[in-house]
């Protein structure tokens, strides 16, 4: 258990009493006493804020016009370069987010990310990364797997000429050339 200090100084003539005296004097000391002496501490910072705001308009009142003048726009200086970082912090974190949408990222996401990038929080914009190819990975592969294979039209019964296939794009040449590998090979002769 802690042991609590009374301060004797409290008690009015503790110092001129018995030990008897002050033995019941402590067994009936209140700690309300110690609220006399905080309102007494609070008065008294009441009083220093009072002087030190009394001080500050007097010295005020000695700046000349011209200091004063110049202590004025120097404080409108400084609320303007304030807004004009926060507009240009705003206009990068725009532009950011536009450039991000137009990658593919979904709105919210862009931009978190251009908040990150704005405010250089590096480790929030890698975890971005991270979750945008994530989320396109997903999307990719749902979308590759949603799309069945089909042979290229015609190309039932008849074989594949070396005109037509030139006429597929890319994805369908990939695509015959994977489903149709004997034939591929007939019209290139194996050569790819």
């Amino acid at each position: 258990m802690a042991e609590t200090k009374i301060n004797t100084g409290l008690i009015e003539g503790y110092a001129d009493m018995s030990a008897e005296e002050k033995v019941a004097a402590l067994e009936n000391f209140r700690y309300n006493d110690l609220s006399k002496e905080l309102e007494k501490a609070k008065d008294a910072v009441s009083k220093a804020n009072a002087e030190a705001a009394d001080w500050k308009r007097k010295h005020n009142a000695l700046l000349s016009d011209e200091e004063q003048k110049k202590q004025n726009e120097d404080e409108e200086k400084k609320t303007l370069l304030e807004k004009i970082a926060t507009l240009e912090r705003d206009a990068r974190k725009a532009e950011h987010s536009k450039k991000l949408v137009a990658l593919g990222y979904d709105e919210t996401l862009a931009n978190d990310t251009a908040t990150a990038l704005a405010d250089g929080d590096y480790e929030s914009v890698f975890g971005a990364f991270k979750k945008f190819l994530e989320q396109h990975d997903k999307s990719l592969t749902a979308s590759l797997m949603g799309k069945s294979v089909e042979p290229a039209a015609g190309s039932g019964s008849k074989t594949m000429s070396k005109e037509e296939f030139r006429k597929l794009s890319d994805k369908e040449r990939a695509d015959f050339a994977r489903n149709h590998p004997e034939e591929y090979k007939n019209i290139y002769g194996g050569n790819t």
